[in-house]
């Protein structure tokens, strides 16, 4: 359906909208800016042949095949009243609408039955049609029957869909009336984002108008010229009409011709009364008509409340139905994977068994030949056939006794393997008890030993992760050497050891060494990278050194934790050393008591 801009006023008249009509006053007012370019766009062209798999695939070969122009020339002021008295809720997907006074159902439901479109997708692949046909249909269908389609939300997710090769995921009936919805509710706020006037969508809902209410693009007899009502005067007017027409032809003195014209005004006569009755009939005729009209006005009116509730709990129920349904399908999806597992089974157990039969039958065959053969010597391979029977059952009986044997062999590896389980599940336990224990020693140890070492000993309490102001001030005077070196470097390191415990700063990245992740400090970090240009590389590595310290201990609290440290070695010491360290002190306590308490003597 393609058309110009409509000629015809599209202002809504009182008898376009009556009185009583929902929205006439709006409609109106919402109508005059398009009063002259309201228009429909050209028809879409033809999708070549080429898609049709696809196409029907996708459940879209009856609205393609549509004719549109099945509803007449195109209406662009029956289609703009339509959009000006349309009144939707947000929450609902049903809508109304009034033109010509008549209620249009605007609907999802209503769209679908009017333009042929199809139900809910199936989420399922259509069989016999590449993903790649699939595709191409979908998008050349989106090019021609959703020119003004603009990806965004929900629209987008659809067509990165029909993208990735699931078309058929797609519900395109929402997709074409998602599209339709929005464009009538911009052109109810005047806007010109779909161009000035232009309805890109006009046909489907000239589509649907049509489908409702076919009586509106029919001729209407209020159009017809008005008609004067004939009574006995009318019909003496036209008999004094008949005879200004006919006496000019009429011969003077002529008997016979006035007979005639008086027979044939009396016939014009009678044809007169009777065409009076008829537009009598008529007129009461159109008043029933009118009256019934009415009527059915209103009852439709109420018939569309109680419609619009049970399409309400029809979509509540539909909804629940779909859910249930979604439900059935994982579960017969599972079910019949196990079906064609068990089928498997059951077809490899079946050839296995014919290929037995096969060489059973094989067998019997062949020694029903040496049977025929060779029936004199039955008596003798009839011993010789018992002996084997015979050896054949002491194999079995040995193989069985050896099966028997092997199947208390693995018994007591069940019984080995479950005793060396519960004896590593045990082994675990005190694995787990002697780390306690042995946490709870270095905490007992890192409280007592200050008492036993100073700053110059071998092993000493480390505060992992914390700066250390001597080694850092050492470092900022080499660089630095002024008066005020001693001020500014504890200022620094105040101010690094803050940043250290930053929970917000985090300069490591994780990367996978043996299969496991783990944690690396970041070289280019600008923080970091600031401080090595300003201060240093003595400075930059004092820091990393911290920050590796607080990420290994303490990345959480980012506080410094105490530490046994062996001091020579620069390194965590082992209990063996802190324990040896202390017993070493504790004698060189006792020999210097004793050599004071001599010396007293």
């Amino acid at each position: 359906m393609a058309g110009a801009p409509a000629n015809a006023d599209l202002s809504i008249s009182q008898k376009e909208a009556p009185s009583g009509a929902p929205g006439a006053t709006d409609a109106a007012r919402l109508l005059q800016p398009f009063r002259a370019s309201f228009r429909f766009p050209d028809p879409p062209k033809p999708i070549s042949a080429a898609h049709d798999a696809g196409i029907r695939a996708l459940r879209l070969l009856s609205f393609v095949r549509l004719d549109l122009s099945v509803s007449g020339a195109p209406r662009p002021d029956l289609v703009a009243e339509l959009i000006a008295n349309y009144k939707y809720t947000p929450s609902c997907a049903t809508g109304w609408s009034s033109v010509r006074g008549k209620t249009i159902e605007v609907s999802l439901d209503a769209f679908a039955d009017a333009l042929r479109l199809p139900g809910r997708p199936t989420y399922r692949p259509p069989p016999g049609v590449y993903p790649a046909a699939l595709a191409s249909a979908a998008e050349e269908f989106i090019k021609v029957y959703l020119p003004a389609i603009v990806p965004y939300g929900w629209v987008d997710v659809k067509l990165r869909a029909v993208k990735h090769g699931r078309a058929h995921d797609v519900d395109w009936t929402e997709l074409i009336w998602g599209e339709v919805t929005m464009e009538m509710r911009q052109l109810l706020q005047n806007s010109t984002t779909y161009g000035c006037g232009l309805i890109h969508y006009g046909a489907y809902l000239q589509m649907l108008i049509w489908f409702q209410r076919p009586e509106l693009f029919r001729p209407s007899m209020a159009d017809a010229p008005p008609q004067k009502k004939q009574g006995s005067n009318g019909s003496a007017v036209l008999k004094e009409n008949r005879k200004r027409c006919l006496e000019p032809h009429m011969p003077k003195n002529n008997m016979m011709s006035s007979n005639l014209f008086e027979e044939a005004s009396k016939k014009i006569d009678s044809a007169s009364v009777i065409i009076d009755a008829a537009a009598k009939k008529f007129c009461s005729a159109s008043n029933m008509i009118d009256a019934t009209s009415k009527k059915i006005d209103s009852a439709s009116d109420a018939a569309s409340k109680k419609l619009d509730v049970a399409t309400k709990l029809m979509d509540a129920t539909s909804k629940k139905i779909d859910l249930a349904s979604e439900r059935f399908d994982d579960k017969f999806d599972v079910a019949t994977k196990m079906m064609d597992v068990t089928s498997k089974k059951i077809y490899l157990a079946s050839q296995r068994f014919d290929d037995k039969f096969d060489v059973a039958t094989k067998m019997m065959d062949a020694t029903s030949k040496k049977i025929d053969l060779a029936s004199q010597r039955l008596d003798d391979k009839f011993d010789v056939a018992t002996k084997m029977m015979y050896a054949a059952s002491q194999m079995m009986e040995a193989t069985s006794r050896k099966l028997d044997a092997r199947a208390k062999q693995l018994d007591e590896k069940d019984n080995n393997i479950q005793a060396i389980e519960s004896l590593n599940q045990a082994l675990l336990t005190k694995e787990r008890q002697s780390n306690d224990e042995l946490q709870r020693a270095r905490k007992k140890l890192i409280e007592a030993l200050p008492k036993f070492t100073n700053a110059r000993e071998n092993i000493a309490i480390k505060r992992m992760g914390e700066l250390d102001p001597i080694a850092f001030a050492n470092a900022y005077r080499t660089n630095v050497p002024h008066a005020d070196t001693q001020i500014n470097s504890a200022i620094l390191c105040s101010k690094w050891q803050a940043q250290i415990a930053n929970s917000k700063w985090h300069p490591f990245r994780i990367v996978t060494v043996d299969g496991k992740p783990t944690e690396i400090l970041l070289d280019d970090d600008d923080k970091l990278q600031k401080l090595k240009k300003e201060h240093g590389g003595e400075i930059y590595a004092l820091v990393t050194k911290a920050l590796l310290e607080i990420n290994e201990y303490n990345p959480s609290g980012r506080y410094p934790v105490q530490e046994l440290w062996n001091c020579k070695e620069d390194r965590k010491a082992t209990l063996e050393e802190v324990i040896q360290f202390v017993l070493n002190q504790s004698q060189s306590h006792k020999r210097k008591r004793r050599s004071v308490g001599w010396g007293l003597s």
